[in-house]
């Protein structure tokens, strides 16, 4: 039976072993997935179908990354949020309220833009008495304002978390942090939905020198 276990052993740490796929070796640098990181100590740590993950070091950076197409995109702001919860569902009572047929509401939801957020007290808004958030919405040249409920104690999170988004000529870069994380989620800039991106997490190293190495060590694989 010892015998057995041992072998048993054995087999199965070489199994997990295989499962670790190293990056692609650069002179400076790696190739992790789409993405070139110059000047980058890449180590993954867990490799699957769908998702890679482990430590990339850089001069004084260490990060963790998740790559893959279902990877987290990081911390959302209230704007972020609320922009995605409205395509989401939010669209549909949207379209309710101004009379459109249900049939057409998933073709028109790209058309209807958040222009304003605005918080309101609960009763300001006399068609939903228990909403605390106000949009202006436009939609066919007009702004029509409608009124959702979310949770204060969610607002109040999101309030602490700043997300800044921008584009270098061939990547689109979401930029967060608060108090407790700062990190990045990296997409190829004419990415589709389903794209594979980059979820990078800052472990040591100044937010100042993360945002240098964002914009001038990522490149997209030729």
């Amino acid at each position: 039976m010892r015998l057995s276990s041992s072998i048993l052993l054995v087999l199965s740490f070489a199994f997990i072993q295989c499962k670790v796929k190293a990056p692609d070796k650069l002179n400076d640098g790696c190739v992790i997935g789409t993405f070139v990181l110059q000047n980058t100590n890449c180590i993954v740590t867990d490799s699957t179908d769908k998702q890679l993950s482990g430590t990339l070091f850089a001069n004084n950076l260490e990060m963790k990354f998740q790559y893959g197409s279902e990877v987290s995109r990081g911390l959302q702001d209230t704007k972020e949020y609320i922009q995605q919860s409205f395509r989401a569902y939010h669209y549909r009572k949207f379209f309710d309220y101004i009379h459109m047929d249900p049939k057409v509401h998933k073709i028109y939801r790209d058309s209807a833009d958040i222009s304003q957020i605005k918080y309101i007290q609960p009763g300001e808004n006399r068609e939903c008495t228990a909403c605390n958030v106000e949009l202006s919405i436009k939609f066919r040249n007009k702004i029509i304002p409608f009124a959702i409920f979310i949770t204060p104690d969610l607002i109040s999170e999101m309030n602490r978390t700043t997300v800044i988004k921008f584009n270098t000529e061939e990547l689109s870069i979401k930029r967060f942090y608060n108090a407790e994380v700062s990190g990045a989620f990296v997409l190829p800039a004419a990415a589709s939905k389903k794209a594979p991106g980059m979820l990078i997490e800052l472990i040591k190293g100044q937010g100042s020198e993360f945002d240098r190495y964002l914009q001038h060590n990522i490149r997209l694989k030729k």
